[in-house]
């Protein structure tokens, strides 16, 4: 084995100790700050060895990031939701998914930025503008959601209604009291839905505004960094960010394809796409910014000790 290759094998064997020692630690690599919702840490790891290794290490990284979610979940999962990451459809599969998609993220910009004189204004207008459409939709779908969480539940109760009426045991005057219930319901939805939309018309206002502030914010912070010091490039915060948004995605479609119920359950499953731009929103944006300003430093600093280290192999007569 040449010693380009070992020195590789190795570093992607730290990296996956890292992944399983956060991934396994409490409050390390998942904080969680309220049931069922958890600031993810541990893709930063990941994200690091795929944009410094070899494609071929890029999913082996994603696995054990995955093998590392699916034990969490066994070991400390309580809520429902935690609890759905014992399936590996839903915490191996996406990670290794995000793993080679980061990989591909990363060439991309790569390429972009060397193929095209204005290279890094295309990637800061990109992320820019992915950043914008995550955070301003992610608000808009939030307020749906709880605008529309009464009408929501209603739904659902009509749902349930219906369903008891499936069941052949029955007396006719259980029938009869399950069909008013229903009526009572019907005659209700229309009230309820109008409410909603006035409730919806008065908060968005507020929460656009809101969306606006926090787009300036993180554009600005963004900016700030890929311009300071020794962080003059573009590539890595670019790259952190646009994959941290990939990774939220894949985890929550995941969810609500394989445990609808989940959402269901709570909200309607009418309203799973709203979660996903309100969760992307929201988790993915927290994830980003601990990525860049977390992960470009230490993957700055580990690019020049592997050239430092390159350099004295070539120049090793003994190799």
């Amino acid at each position: 084995m040449k010693r380009n290759d070992l020195q590789d094998l190795s570093l992607a064997s730290i990296f996956a100790g890292i992944i399983l020692i956060m991934s396994l630690v409490p409050q390390l690599g998942f904080i969680r700050f309220m049931p069922g919702v958890s600031i993810v840490l541990v893709h930063v790891p990941v994200l690091i060895g795929v944009f410094l290794l070899p494609r071929k290490y890029g999913a082996l990284l994603g696995l054990f990031f995955g093998i590392g979610s699916l034990l969490a979940a066994i070991i400390y999962g309580a809520q429902p939701i935690d609890l759905a990451f014992i399936n590996p459809l839903i915490s191996v599969v996406p990670r290794i998914l995000f793993a080679v998609g980061a990989y591909y993220i990363y060439r991309g910009l790569s390429l972009i930025e060397k193929r095209f004189k204005l290279g890094k204004t295309l990637i800061f207008g990109l992320v820019t503008l992915v950043s914008v459409v995550a955070i301003f939709f992610g608000t808009q779908a939030l307020t749906k959601t709880f605008a529309f969480a009464k009408y929501t539940d209603k739904s659902n109760q009509y749902v349930e209604f219906q369903g008891k009426l499936d069941d052949s045991n029955l007396t006719p005057q259980q029938i009869s009291d399950i069909n008013d219930q229903l009526l009572a319901i019907e005659a209700e939805l229309p009230v309820i839905f109008a409410e909603s939309e006035v409730k919806e018309a008065k908060a968005l206002p507020y929460t656009s505004a809101a969306a606006l502030l926090v787009i300036v914010v993180f554009i600005t912070l963004y900016y700030h960094f890929i311009v300071n010091n020794r962080q003059r490039q573009v590539l890595y915060p670019s790259a952190f960010i646009l994959a941290t948004v990939l990774h939220t995605i894949l985890v929550l479609t995941a969810l609500v394809v394989i445990k609808p119920g989940l959402f269901s359950d709570a909200l309607g499953f009418q309203q799973a796409i709203n979660i996903i731009y309100t969760i992307a929103g929201a988790n993915g944006l927290i994830e980003a910014l601990v990525a860049v300003f977390i992960g470009t430093p230490i993957i700055i600093a580990l690019e020049e000790v592997k050239k430092r280290l390159r350099t004295e192999t070539d120049h090793d007569p003994l190799v």
